[in-house]
Protein backbone atom coordinates (compact mmCIF):
# COMPACT_ATOMS: atom_id res chain seq x y z
CA UNK A 1 0.00 0.00 0.00
CA UNK A 2 1.15 3.53 -0.78
CA UNK A 3 -0.31 6.49 1.07
CA UNK A 4 -1.19 9.45 -1.09
CA UNK A 5 -2.58 12.88 -0.45
CA UNK A 6 -5.40 13.28 2.08
CA UNK A 7 -4.58 9.84 3.52
CA UNK A 8 -5.77 8.03 0.41
CA UNK A 9 -4.08 4.62 0.10
CA UNK A 10 -3.33 2.86 -3.19
CA UNK A 11 -2.86 -0.87 -3.66
CA UNK A 12 0.25 -1.37 -5.79
CA UNK A 13 0.60 -5.13 -5.27
CA UNK A 14 2.30 -6.69 -8.26
CA UNK A 15 3.06 -3.29 -9.83
CA UNK A 16 6.44 -2.77 -11.47
CA UNK A 17 7.74 0.63 -10.43
CA UNK A 18 10.61 2.37 -8.66
CA UNK A 19 10.87 5.38 -6.38
CA UNK A 20 13.45 8.14 -6.79
CA UNK A 21 14.30 8.88 -3.19
CA UNK A 22 16.72 11.64 -4.20
CA UNK A 23 14.06 13.73 -5.91
CA UNK A 24 12.89 16.83 -4.07
CA UNK A 25 9.29 16.87 -2.90
CA UNK A 26 6.91 18.91 -5.04
CA UNK A 27 5.82 21.88 -2.95
CA UNK A 28 2.21 22.82 -2.38
CA UNK A 29 1.13 25.71 -4.58
CA UNK A 30 -0.25 28.51 -2.39
CA UNK A 31 -3.18 30.49 -3.74
CA UNK A 32 -2.90 34.26 -4.04
CA UNK A 33 -4.62 36.29 -1.33
CA UNK A 34 -6.34 39.68 -1.04
CA UNK A 35 -7.29 39.53 -4.71
CA UNK A 36 -8.89 42.54 -6.43
CA UNK A 37 -9.03 44.09 -9.88
CA UNK A 38 -8.98 47.52 -11.48
CA UNK A 39 -9.02 49.04 -14.94
CA UNK A 40 -5.51 49.74 -16.24
CA UNK A 41 -6.99 51.34 -19.37
CA UNK A 42 -10.03 50.96 -21.63
CA UNK A 43 -8.47 47.73 -22.93
CA UNK A 44 -6.62 46.28 -19.93
CA UNK A 45 -7.36 44.99 -16.42
CA UNK A 46 -4.91 44.72 -13.50
CA UNK A 47 -5.33 41.83 -11.05
CA UNK A 48 -3.83 42.83 -7.69
CA UNK A 49 -2.99 40.26 -5.00
CA UNK A 50 -0.70 39.25 -2.18
CA UNK A 51 1.37 36.04 -2.52
CA UNK A 52 0.12 33.13 -0.49
CA UNK A 53 2.15 31.75 2.39
CA UNK A 54 4.99 29.42 1.44
CA UNK A 55 6.88 28.83 -1.80
CA UNK A 56 6.07 26.79 -4.87
CA UNK A 57 4.92 29.51 -7.31
CA UNK A 58 6.87 30.32 -10.48
CA UNK A 59 4.30 32.73 -11.89
CA UNK A 60 0.64 33.74 -11.68
CA UNK A 61 -1.94 33.23 -14.40
CA UNK A 62 -5.00 35.50 -14.67
CA UNK A 63 -8.04 34.87 -16.86
CA UNK A 64 -10.87 37.24 -17.70
CA UNK A 65 -14.09 36.01 -19.32
CA UNK A 66 -15.93 38.55 -21.47
CA UNK A 67 -19.71 38.65 -21.37
CA UNK A 68 -21.39 37.98 -24.72
CA UNK A 69 -23.63 40.67 -26.16
CA UNK A 70 -27.09 39.56 -27.16
CA UNK A 71 -29.81 40.56 -29.59
CA UNK A 72 -33.11 38.92 -30.55
CA UNK A 73 -33.68 37.57 -34.05
CA UNK A 74 -36.81 36.39 -35.84
CA UNK A 75 -38.24 35.63 -39.25
CA UNK A 76 -41.39 34.16 -40.78
CA UNK A 77 -42.76 32.72 -44.01
CA UNK A 78 -46.22 31.93 -45.40
CA UNK A 79 -45.55 29.31 -48.09
CA UNK A 80 -49.06 27.79 -48.37
CA UNK A 81 -47.31 24.77 -49.91
CA UNK A 82 -48.86 21.31 -50.44
CA UNK A 83 -47.12 18.04 -49.55
CA UNK A 84 -47.94 14.33 -49.53
CA UNK A 85 -46.31 10.90 -49.41
CA UNK A 86 -44.83 11.27 -52.90
CA UNK A 87 -43.75 14.92 -52.63
CA UNK A 88 -42.24 16.81 -49.67
CA UNK A 89 -42.07 20.60 -49.52
CA UNK A 90 -39.43 23.07 -48.34
CA UNK A 91 -39.67 26.69 -47.29
CA UNK A 92 -36.83 29.10 -46.44
CA UNK A 93 -36.37 32.07 -44.15
CA UNK A 94 -33.37 34.35 -44.69
CA UNK A 95 -32.02 35.77 -41.43
CA UNK A 96 -29.60 38.68 -41.19
CA UNK A 97 -28.90 38.61 -37.45
CA UNK A 98 -25.39 38.75 -36.03
CA UNK A 99 -23.75 36.27 -33.70
CA UNK A 100 -24.64 32.66 -32.94
CA UNK A 101 -27.68 30.88 -31.54
CA UNK A 102 -27.63 31.03 -27.74
CA UNK A 103 -27.35 27.96 -25.47
CA UNK A 104 -31.12 28.11 -25.01
CA UNK A 105 -31.56 27.23 -28.68
CA UNK A 106 -34.22 28.74 -30.91
CA UNK A 107 -38.00 28.42 -31.30
CA UNK A 108 -39.74 27.24 -34.44
CA UNK A 109 -43.52 27.69 -34.70
CA UNK A 110 -45.44 25.83 -37.41
CA UNK A 111 -49.00 25.90 -38.71
CA UNK A 112 -49.62 22.80 -40.84
CA UNK A 113 -52.94 21.42 -42.04
CA UNK A 114 -53.13 17.61 -42.18
CA UNK A 115 -55.88 15.08 -41.48
CA UNK A 116 -53.54 12.65 -39.67
CA UNK A 117 -50.75 14.53 -37.97
CA UNK A 118 -48.92 11.39 -36.89
CA UNK A 119 -47.70 11.01 -40.49
CA UNK A 120 -46.08 14.45 -40.63
CA UNK A 121 -42.27 14.71 -40.50
CA UNK A 122 -40.69 18.13 -39.91
CA UNK A 123 -36.99 19.03 -40.18
CA UNK A 124 -35.08 22.31 -39.80
CA UNK A 125 -31.74 22.87 -41.58
CA UNK A 126 -29.35 25.65 -40.58
CA UNK A 127 -27.33 27.74 -43.07
CA UNK A 128 -24.28 25.53 -42.48
CA UNK A 129 -26.19 22.30 -43.16
CA UNK A 130 -26.95 21.09 -39.62
CA UNK A 131 -30.36 19.37 -39.64
CA UNK A 132 -32.64 19.06 -36.62
CA UNK A 133 -35.70 16.81 -36.60
CA UNK A 134 -38.58 18.70 -35.01
CA UNK A 135 -41.17 15.97 -35.44
CA UNK A 136 -40.96 12.36 -36.56
CA UNK A 137 -43.51 9.69 -37.45
CA UNK A 138 -45.96 8.81 -34.68
CA UNK A 139 -48.48 6.15 -35.68
CA UNK A 140 -50.46 6.61 -32.48
CA UNK A 141 -51.12 10.34 -32.95
CA UNK A 142 -54.56 10.37 -34.62
CA UNK A 143 -55.23 14.12 -34.32
CA UNK A 144 -55.32 16.49 -37.26
CA UNK A 145 -53.09 19.50 -37.97
CA UNK A 146 -49.73 20.43 -36.48
CA UNK A 147 -49.85 23.77 -34.70
CA UNK A 148 -46.85 23.69 -32.41
CA UNK A 149 -43.81 25.61 -31.19
CA UNK A 150 -40.61 23.57 -30.95
CA UNK A 151 -37.47 24.44 -29.00
CA UNK A 152 -34.45 23.36 -31.02
CA UNK A 153 -31.38 23.08 -28.81
CA UNK A 154 -29.21 21.07 -31.19
CA UNK A 155 -28.31 24.16 -33.26
CA UNK A 156 -26.84 26.12 -30.33
CA UNK A 157 -23.69 27.87 -31.51
CA UNK A 158 -24.78 27.96 -35.16
CA UNK A 159 -24.35 31.34 -36.91
CA UNK A 160 -27.69 33.12 -37.27
CA UNK A 161 -27.14 34.81 -40.62
CA UNK A 162 -28.14 32.85 -43.69
CA UNK A 163 -30.90 30.65 -45.06
CA UNK A 164 -32.86 28.48 -42.60
CA UNK A 165 -34.94 25.81 -44.30
CA UNK A 166 -38.01 23.93 -43.08
CA UNK A 167 -38.71 20.62 -44.82
CA UNK A 168 -42.06 18.89 -44.32
CA UNK A 169 -42.92 15.43 -45.61
CA UNK A 170 -45.59 12.74 -45.18
CA UNK A 171 -44.42 9.34 -44.00
CA UNK A 172 -47.54 7.44 -45.02
CA UNK A 173 -49.68 7.51 -48.13
CA UNK A 174 -53.35 8.45 -48.26
CA UNK A 175 -53.38 12.02 -46.93
CA UNK A 176 -52.31 15.43 -48.20
CA UNK A 177 -51.16 18.40 -46.14
CA UNK A 178 -50.46 22.12 -46.43
CA UNK A 179 -47.69 24.14 -44.75
CA UNK A 180 -49.62 27.32 -44.05
CA UNK A 181 -46.94 29.29 -42.21
CA UNK A 182 -43.91 29.01 -39.96
CA UNK A 183 -41.58 31.28 -38.02
CA UNK A 184 -38.23 31.17 -36.26
CA UNK A 185 -36.98 33.23 -33.30
CA UNK A 186 -34.36 33.28 -30.58
CA UNK A 187 -31.47 35.19 -29.08
CA UNK A 188 -28.11 35.64 -30.77
CA UNK A 189 -24.87 35.93 -28.79
CA UNK A 190 -21.86 37.84 -30.07
CA UNK A 191 -18.43 37.25 -28.49
CA UNK A 192 -16.27 40.16 -27.33
CA UNK A 193 -13.98 39.54 -30.31
CA UNK A 194 -13.91 37.39 -33.45
CA UNK A 195 -10.54 36.71 -35.07
CA UNK A 196 -10.72 35.81 -38.77
CA UNK A 197 -8.40 35.16 -41.66
CA UNK A 198 -8.82 33.74 -45.16
CA UNK A 199 -6.91 32.85 -48.33
CA UNK A 200 -7.88 32.00 -51.93
CA UNK A 201 -4.78 30.26 -53.30
CA UNK A 202 -6.53 28.35 -56.14
CA UNK A 203 -3.46 26.11 -56.24
CA UNK A 204 -3.41 22.63 -57.86
CA UNK A 205 -2.10 19.49 -56.16
CA UNK A 206 -1.70 15.80 -56.99
CA UNK A 207 0.22 12.75 -55.74
CA UNK A 208 3.56 14.31 -56.77
CA UNK A 209 2.80 17.96 -55.96
CA UNK A 210 1.44 18.75 -52.48
CA UNK A 211 0.15 22.27 -51.85
CA UNK A 212 0.52 24.60 -48.89
CA UNK A 213 -1.35 27.83 -48.20
CA UNK A 214 -0.83 30.21 -45.28
CA UNK A 215 -2.94 32.68 -43.30
CA UNK A 216 -1.44 35.33 -41.02
CA UNK A 217 -3.45 36.02 -37.87
CA UNK A 218 -2.74 38.99 -35.60
CA UNK A 219 -4.43 38.54 -32.25
CA UNK A 220 -3.74 38.33 -28.53
CA UNK A 221 -4.46 35.08 -26.72
CA UNK A 222 -4.49 31.34 -27.26
CA UNK A 223 -6.70 28.88 -29.12
CA UNK A 224 -10.13 28.12 -27.66
CA UNK A 225 -10.58 24.69 -29.29
CA UNK A 226 -14.38 24.47 -29.29
CA UNK A 227 -14.78 27.93 -30.82
CA UNK A 228 -12.08 27.44 -33.44
CA UNK A 229 -13.19 26.66 -37.01
CA UNK A 230 -11.48 25.96 -40.31
CA UNK A 231 -13.50 26.22 -43.52
CA UNK A 232 -12.18 24.54 -46.67
CA UNK A 233 -13.20 24.53 -50.35
CA UNK A 234 -11.28 21.89 -52.31
CA UNK A 235 -12.24 20.48 -55.70
CA UNK A 236 -11.21 16.88 -56.41
CA UNK A 237 -12.75 14.10 -58.50
CA UNK A 238 -12.09 11.40 -55.86
CA UNK A 239 -11.85 12.95 -52.40
CA UNK A 240 -10.98 9.63 -50.75
CA UNK A 241 -7.36 10.38 -51.75
CA UNK A 242 -7.19 13.85 -50.15
CA UNK A 243 -5.11 14.48 -47.03
CA UNK A 244 -5.42 17.74 -45.06
CA UNK A 245 -3.15 18.92 -42.24
CA UNK A 246 -3.28 22.16 -40.25
CA UNK A 247 -0.10 23.63 -38.75
CA UNK A 248 -0.12 26.26 -35.99
CA UNK A 249 2.37 29.16 -35.79
CA UNK A 250 4.21 27.20 -33.09
CA UNK A 251 4.68 24.18 -35.35
CA UNK A 252 1.92 21.97 -33.94
CA UNK A 253 0.57 19.88 -36.82
CA UNK A 254 -2.78 18.05 -36.71
CA UNK A 255 -4.66 15.97 -39.28
CA UNK A 256 -7.95 17.34 -40.54
CA UNK A 257 -8.49 14.56 -43.06
CA UNK A 258 -6.89 11.21 -43.89
CA UNK A 259 -7.63 8.90 -46.85
CA UNK A 260 -11.03 7.17 -46.59
CA UNK A 261 -11.26 3.86 -48.47
CA UNK A 262 -15.02 3.82 -49.00
CA UNK A 263 -15.62 7.49 -49.90
CA UNK A 264 -15.95 7.85 -53.68
CA UNK A 265 -17.49 11.32 -53.66
CA UNK A 266 -15.91 14.42 -55.09
CA UNK A 267 -14.73 17.67 -53.46
CA UNK A 268 -14.04 18.51 -49.81
CA UNK A 269 -16.25 21.44 -48.86
CA UNK A 270 -17.32 22.36 -45.33
CA UNK A 271 -16.36 23.66 -41.93
CA UNK A 272 -14.24 21.77 -39.39
CA UNK A 273 -15.55 20.77 -36.87
CA UNK A 274 -19.09 22.02 -37.53
CA UNK A 275 -20.00 20.10 -40.68
CA UNK A 276 -16.81 18.07 -41.17
CA UNK A 277 -15.18 16.01 -38.44
CA UNK A 278 -11.41 16.51 -38.07
CA UNK A 279 -9.24 13.41 -37.81
CA UNK A 280 -7.44 14.99 -34.84
CA UNK A 281 -9.67 16.86 -32.38
CA UNK A 282 -9.04 20.58 -32.04
CA UNK A 283 -8.46 20.03 -28.31
CA UNK A 284 -4.90 19.15 -29.39
CA UNK A 285 -4.45 22.86 -30.22
CA UNK A 286 -5.26 24.03 -26.68
CA UNK A 287 -2.63 26.50 -25.51
CA UNK A 288 -1.35 27.27 -29.03
CA UNK A 289 -0.99 30.96 -29.80
CA UNK A 290 -3.53 32.48 -32.17
CA UNK A 291 -1.12 35.05 -33.53
CA UNK A 292 1.22 34.07 -36.33
CA UNK A 293 1.36 32.14 -39.58
CA UNK A 294 -1.12 29.24 -39.93
CA UNK A 295 -0.52 26.70 -42.70
CA UNK A 296 -2.86 24.29 -44.48
CA UNK A 297 -1.07 21.35 -46.13
CA UNK A 298 -2.97 19.49 -48.87
CA UNK A 299 -1.79 16.32 -50.60
CA UNK A 300 -3.06 13.43 -52.71
CA UNK A 301 -2.10 9.87 -51.77
CA UNK A 302 -2.99 8.20 -55.08
CA UNK A 303 -2.21 8.79 -58.79
CA UNK A 304 -4.59 9.65 -61.64
CA UNK A 305 -6.43 12.56 -60.01
CA UNK A 306 -5.71 16.23 -59.48
CA UNK A 307 -7.32 18.65 -57.06
CA UNK A 308 -7.42 22.40 -56.45
CA UNK A 309 -7.32 24.15 -53.08
CA UNK A 310 -9.73 26.93 -53.96
CA UNK A 311 -9.98 28.71 -50.61
CA UNK A 312 -9.85 28.27 -46.85
CA UNK A 313 -10.37 30.35 -43.73
CA UNK A 314 -9.91 30.39 -39.93
CA UNK A 315 -12.39 31.79 -37.42
CA UNK A 316 -11.88 32.01 -33.65
CA UNK A 317 -14.50 33.44 -31.32
CA UNK A 318 -12.79 34.90 -28.25
CA UNK A 319 -14.47 35.00 -24.86
CA UNK A 320 -11.48 34.18 -22.64
CA UNK A 321 -8.40 36.42 -22.26
CA UNK A 322 -5.34 35.75 -20.13
CA UNK A 323 -2.17 37.25 -18.75
CA UNK A 324 0.87 35.99 -16.80
CA UNK A 325 3.19 37.65 -14.30
CA UNK A 326 5.55 36.89 -11.46
CA UNK A 327 4.31 39.61 -9.12
CA UNK A 328 1.32 41.85 -8.45
CA UNK A 329 -0.36 43.20 -10.46
CA UNK A 330 -0.85 40.75 -13.31
CA UNK A 331 -2.23 42.56 -16.34
CA UNK A 332 -4.65 41.15 -18.92
CA UNK A 333 -4.18 43.20 -22.10
CA UNK A 334 -5.90 43.65 -25.46
CA UNK A 335 -9.44 43.41 -24.08
CA UNK A 336 -12.27 44.66 -26.31
CA UNK A 337 -13.78 47.77 -24.76
CA UNK A 338 -17.45 48.32 -23.88
CA UNK A 339 -17.70 44.91 -22.26
CA UNK A 340 -18.05 43.30 -18.84
CA UNK A 341 -15.35 40.89 -17.60
CA UNK A 342 -15.20 38.44 -14.72
CA UNK A 343 -11.64 37.58 -13.71
CA UNK A 344 -9.77 35.00 -11.62
CA UNK A 345 -6.12 34.33 -10.79
CA UNK A 346 -4.08 31.30 -9.67
CA UNK A 347 -0.50 30.49 -8.81
CA UNK A 348 1.41 28.15 -11.16
CA UNK A 349 4.33 25.84 -10.25
CA UNK A 350 6.07 24.99 -13.54
CA UNK A 351 9.08 22.95 -12.38
CA UNK A 352 7.15 19.69 -12.84
CA UNK A 353 5.21 18.22 -15.75
CA UNK A 354 2.32 18.67 -15.90
CA UNK A 355 2.37 22.05 -14.18
CA UNK A 356 0.64 22.38 -10.84
CA UNK A 357 -1.88 25.07 -10.04
CA UNK A 358 -3.19 26.59 -6.86
CA UNK A 359 -6.83 27.23 -6.10
CA UNK A 360 -8.07 29.94 -8.43
CA UNK A 361 -9.31 33.06 -6.66
CA UNK A 362 -12.10 35.31 -7.90
CA UNK A 363 -10.93 38.87 -8.48
CA UNK A 364 -14.35 40.27 -9.34
CA UNK A 365 -16.26 41.79 -12.24
CA UNK A 366 -15.39 44.97 -14.09
CA UNK A 367 -16.83 46.95 -17.00
CA UNK A 368 -14.43 48.49 -19.50
CA UNK A 369 -15.97 51.41 -21.35
CA UNK A 370 -19.76 51.66 -21.54
CA UNK A 371 -21.75 48.48 -21.22
CA UNK A 372 -24.50 48.06 -23.87
CA UNK A 373 -28.02 47.55 -22.62
CA UNK A 374 -28.64 43.78 -22.58
CA UNK A 375 -31.60 42.36 -24.48
CA UNK A 376 -33.45 39.11 -23.97
CA UNK A 377 -32.08 36.89 -21.22
CA UNK A 378 -28.43 37.92 -21.67
CA UNK A 379 -27.81 38.52 -17.96
CA UNK A 380 -29.15 35.11 -17.02
CA UNK A 381 -27.21 33.42 -19.82
CA UNK A 382 -23.93 34.98 -18.71
CA UNK A 383 -24.61 34.16 -15.08
CA UNK A 384 -25.15 30.52 -16.00
CA UNK A 385 -22.07 30.64 -18.20
CA UNK A 386 -19.84 31.86 -15.39
CA UNK A 387 -21.15 29.20 -13.04
CA UNK A 388 -19.97 26.59 -15.51
CA UNK A 389 -16.61 28.25 -16.17
CA UNK A 390 -15.75 28.66 -12.51
CA UNK A 391 -17.06 25.29 -11.42
CA UNK A 392 -20.02 26.40 -9.31
CA UNK A 393 -22.42 23.97 -11.01
CA UNK A 394 -22.78 21.82 -14.10
CA UNK A 395 -24.99 22.28 -17.12
CA UNK A 396 -27.75 19.82 -17.80
CA UNK A 397 -28.82 18.93 -21.31
CA UNK A 398 -32.19 17.61 -22.28
CA UNK A 399 -31.56 17.38 -26.01
CA UNK A 400 -28.95 15.93 -28.31
CA UNK A 401 -26.35 18.35 -29.64
CA UNK A 402 -25.72 18.57 -33.35
CA UNK A 403 -22.57 16.83 -34.49
CA UNK A 404 -20.54 16.56 -37.66
CA UNK A 405 -20.60 13.28 -39.52
CA UNK A 406 -17.46 11.17 -40.02
CA UNK A 407 -17.74 11.22 -43.80
CA UNK A 408 -17.46 14.28 -46.03
CA UNK A 409 -20.20 12.71 -48.15
CA UNK A 410 -22.66 13.24 -45.31
CA UNK A 411 -22.25 16.70 -43.83
CA UNK A 412 -25.81 16.75 -42.59
CA UNK A 413 -26.00 16.28 -38.82
CA UNK A 414 -29.02 15.37 -36.75
CA UNK A 415 -30.29 17.17 -33.68
CA UNK A 416 -33.55 17.13 -31.83
CA UNK A 417 -36.28 19.62 -31.11
CA UNK A 418 -39.17 19.39 -28.68
CA UNK A 419 -42.52 21.13 -28.30
CA UNK A 420 -42.58 23.92 -25.75
CA UNK A 421 -45.09 21.93 -23.76
CA UNK A 422 -42.38 19.35 -23.14
CA UNK A 423 -39.38 21.63 -22.84
CA UNK A 424 -39.77 25.37 -22.30
CA UNK A 425 -37.16 27.99 -23.10
CA UNK A 426 -36.78 28.84 -19.44
CA UNK A 427 -36.18 25.31 -18.21
CA UNK A 428 -32.68 23.94 -17.49
CA UNK A 429 -33.25 21.07 -19.93
CA UNK A 430 -33.41 23.55 -22.79
CA UNK A 431 -29.80 24.68 -22.21
CA UNK A 432 -27.32 22.26 -23.78
CA UNK A 433 -23.56 22.51 -23.93
CA UNK A 434 -22.86 25.47 -26.21
CA UNK A 435 -21.11 24.04 -29.17
CA UNK A 436 -22.00 22.52 -32.45
CA UNK A 437 -19.22 21.74 -34.54
CA UNK A 438 -17.73 22.63 -34.08
CA UNK A 439 -19.49 24.46 -32.37
CA UNK A 440 -19.48 24.11 -27.89
CA UNK A 441 -18.61 27.37 -26.28
CA UNK A 442 -19.21 26.25 -22.73
CA UNK A 443 -17.00 23.21 -23.04
CA UNK A 444 -14.19 25.49 -24.17
CA UNK A 445 -14.60 27.60 -21.07
CA UNK A 446 -14.54 24.57 -18.83
CA UNK A 447 -11.38 23.36 -20.55
CA UNK A 448 -9.69 26.73 -20.44
CA UNK A 449 -10.48 27.20 -16.80
CA UNK A 450 -8.45 24.06 -16.27
CA UNK A 451 -5.82 26.75 -16.87
CA UNK A 452 -4.60 25.68 -20.25
CA UNK A 453 -4.18 21.93 -20.01
CA UNK A 454 -1.09 22.06 -22.15
CA UNK A 455 0.59 24.39 -19.68
CA UNK A 456 -0.74 23.62 -16.25
CA UNK A 457 -2.20 20.75 -14.24
CA UNK A 458 -4.36 20.39 -11.16
CA UNK A 459 -3.00 19.42 -7.76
Amino acid sequence: MVRGRDNIFFDVSGADFSLDTSAAATPEVPAPENVSLSAASNTAINIDFSPGAGGGVNYYNAMCVGAPQSAPFSGSAVPGADFNFEQSTSSSIQLAGVGSVSPEGLSVSVDITHSYRGDVIIELTSPSGITAELKGLDGEDYSDDVIETYVVSGVSGEPIAGEWQLTVSDGFEGDDGVVNSWSISGTGLTPPRTVEGSATPEVAFDDSRPATSQIQLIAEGDISPDEFEVEVNITHSYRSDVVLELESPGGKRIALRQPVADDSGDNVVGIYPRTLRPETPFSELAGESLSGLWSLHVSDRAPSDEGILMSWSITQQQYVFSGDGTSSPVRVNALPTDNSYTCRIAGIYSDVSPYRQSESKLAGELVLGSLPTPTGNAEGMFSNLLQVIFGIRSWTSGADGAKAEDSDSETEAKAKGAPVAARGLGSPEAIPLFGALGSALLVVFVGLMGWRAGRSGRD
